[in-house]
């Protein structure tokens, strides 16, 4: 794993994808259902679009940082934070993700520790 992963998350793949929350972990380790599925509609809004208008990481990032009931949530705070850290200057940022669309468009984003994204675009 050449770069972070956010706390809550997994990931799979030779280079370390990003694949979802880690939900059994989440589970076995207690979490209430109410602070799992803050984190799912947290992870979403992050990570999955409803659609392509949906703005930059950064700008969904912010949005459910400023989420009122979302943020009050410690677990999504927590995963925020770690998600923040890992783009600090010192820092090589979190591992790359398929941001999937409901048009089926998917985009491979690749976060740079530079607090970039770039994307390419799969057909």
């Amino acid at each position: 794993v050449s770069q972070d992963v956010p706390k809550y998350m997994m990931v799979a793949g030779d280079r370390a994808e990003l694949r979802g929350l880690n939900l059994v972990g989440l589970t076995r380790r207690g979490f209430s259902i109410e602070e799992i599925r803050s984190l799912k509609t947290a992870y979403r809004k992050i990570f999955i679009c409803a659609d392509t208008t949906a703005g930059s990481f950064d700008e969904r990032l912010a949005q459910v940082e400023q989420h009122e009931g979302m943020i009050q949530v410690p677990a999504v705070r927590a995963m925020l934070q770690s998600i923040r850290d890992s783009f600090a200057e010192d820092r090589r940022g979190i591992c790359k993700y398929v941001m999937q669309f409901s048009s089926h468009v998917s985009l491979l984003y690749l976060l740079s520790a530079c607090r970039k994204s770039e994307f390419i675009k799969w057909e």
